[in-house]
């Protein structure tokens, strides 16, 4: 490629991580698993098509219109079909947009009445479960009260991708306190962070940093990849993963 092609591919690069309101660095390390990867592409003087192709997947577009500017900037997506076939999703309790909120481990089975969702035939039927919003660090996109359909990652083999909404298990004192919420993921070079959506700034995000060791008889892991958020502020189609 010559200069003014580099500079093409580099200017859609940088258009799509606007779009997105995300970072170079962290579409770097989504991408290439470091945070000098679109750094190295701006050296290069032709970077080759496995390369547009893995940042394609972290700007949601295409290796086409990353290298060539052919077709849409953002990647054509059949719109999912959802089935009450296989019945509705269990709602498998509440979630902190906010705070963590603690989980009744003594009860099996929470009782909520109301609507639930229809599972995605996408996935596995028992990988998936609805969530309660309570809280308003996700308001931007889902309200107090909003339901979250989710997909359980440990089951699917997913991994959640930066800008994705998860719900975050914390458990404590060996398991006997479970706390749960909701938040952006963002990977780090040291870890990830999950930052509230949120009209409050008072919202602050939560910093897993791999290289400290975490409190005895705690743990945190990504237990939910939100696929849909019902019963939006904005009327409209639900947002969708």
């Amino acid at each position: 490629m010559n200069d003014t092609a580099t500079a093409d591919f580099i200017a859609r690069i940088e258009g799509r991580i606007a779009a997105l309101g995300t970072t170079e660095r962290a579409v770097s390390l989504e991408a290439f698993g470091h945070h000098k990867g679109i750094a190295q592409m701006r050296k290069s003087a032709s970077p080759g098509i496995e390369t547009f192709r893995r940042l394609a997947g972290a700007l949601r577009t295409t290796a086409a219109y990353l290298a060539y500017g052919d077709g849409a900037p953002e990647a054509a997506r059949a719109p999912r079909q959802f089935t009450t076939r296989l019945g509705l999703l269990p709602i498998a309790g509440e979630v902190a947009a906010g705070h963590w909120l603690e989980v009744d481990t003594m009860v099996d089975a929470p009782s909520y009445t109301g609507q639930s969702l229809a599972p995605d035939p996408g996935w596995p039927a028992q990988a998936q479960f609805a969530v309660v919003v309570r809280g308003t660090s996700i308001n931007r996109v889902a309200p107090d009260g909003a339901l979250l359909h989710c997909v359980d990652p440990r089951q699917t083999r997913d991994q959640p991708r930066s800008g994705d909404l998860v719900i975050l298990e914390r458990k404590r004192h060996g398991g006997h306190d479970v706390e749960r919420t909701a938040k952006r993921y963002r990977p780090t070079d040291t870890g990830h962070e999950f930052w509230p959506d949120s009209t409050d700034a008072r919202h602050k995000p939560i910093v897993v940093d791999n290289s400290e060791e975490p409190e005895e008889g705690t743990s945190i892991e990504v237990i939910g990849l939100v696929v849909r958020v019902a019963h939006t502020v904005e009327p409209g189609a639900p947002w969708e993963r």
